[in-house]
């Protein structure tokens, strides 16, 4: 890390981890696996109540709609995060790719491999999950989560350990979560928008965002120039 890289680290030391929101609280939140998905196809088949879903059926802000494979194991627990909509992010990645964060939203009803990480929050306060779906799939999320990383695997404990702006200001959760689901319906724009509002919460200034945007050399340059100009 350059000198400006490792400041801009330690400006964001003050905020929690992703982990310090989680707790016993009603209102925190959940992470973890569901299924190890070793010989899944001792368990899963083309019918059944339950959709199987893999890393592969997850893409970035992509919605998981159709599914092929389902649980036919009616002796295996489901586990009760399965009854919440949740964020999804893949478990490996490759150091080529854009974005190493691959994240999206889950609906009720499915359960996951071990090859996606999941989060939910207790109450489903689905303006704080969309809000912390924009955070996790954003810039200052991902620098800091490759400053830990150091193969293809995005490990679990290195996410936790991820700064995130505190979600409690309502106008800003919001806001934030406002933009996510526009992103997530595909509207032109929107992705910059929602970088920008999340940079302003984590309270960065101009020049560490032209920072970010630098750094992650493979973005398309309409993008980042569109960032630039709202910021």
């Amino acid at each position: 890390l350059s000198v400006e890289e490792t400041r801009f680290l330690l400006h964001l030391s003050a905020l929690p981890r992703l982990d310090d929101l989680c707790g016993d609280e009603p209102d925190s939140l959940w992470l973890g696996r569901e299924w190890d998905e070793t010989g899944y196809q001792r368990f899963t088949s083309s019918t059944g109540t339950f959709p199987f879903v893999k890393g592969r059926a997850v893409s970035r802000y992509g919605k998981v709609e159709s599914f092929t494979e389902f649980v036919c194991d009616s002796t295996r627990p489901v586990p009760l995060s399965t009854s919440h909509s949740r964020i999804t992010w893949r478990d490996v990645s490759r150091r080529s790719q854009i974005r190493r964060m691959i994240a999206t939203l889950l609906p009720p009803g499915c359960v996951t491999g071990n090859s996606l990480h999941v989060g939910y929050f207790k109450d489903d306060d689905s303006e704080r999950l969309h809000a912390l779906l924009g955070i996790i799939s954003s810039l200052p999320f991902e620098f800091q989560l490759r400053s830990k990383l150091g193969s293809g695997h995005v490990s679990w404990g290195s996410v936790r350990e991820v700064r995130v702006p505190r979600l409690n200001n309502p106008s800003s959760v919001r806001t934030l979560a406002s933009l996510t689901r526009r992103v997530l319906d595909g509207e032109t724009g929107a992705e910059a928008a929602l970088e920008v509002e999340v940079a302003r919460t984590y309270g960065l200034a101009a020049e560490q965002f032209a920072m970010l945007l630098e750094n992650f050399d493979r973005l398309p340059e309409n993008f980042c120039a569109e960032s630039l100009r709202l910021f």
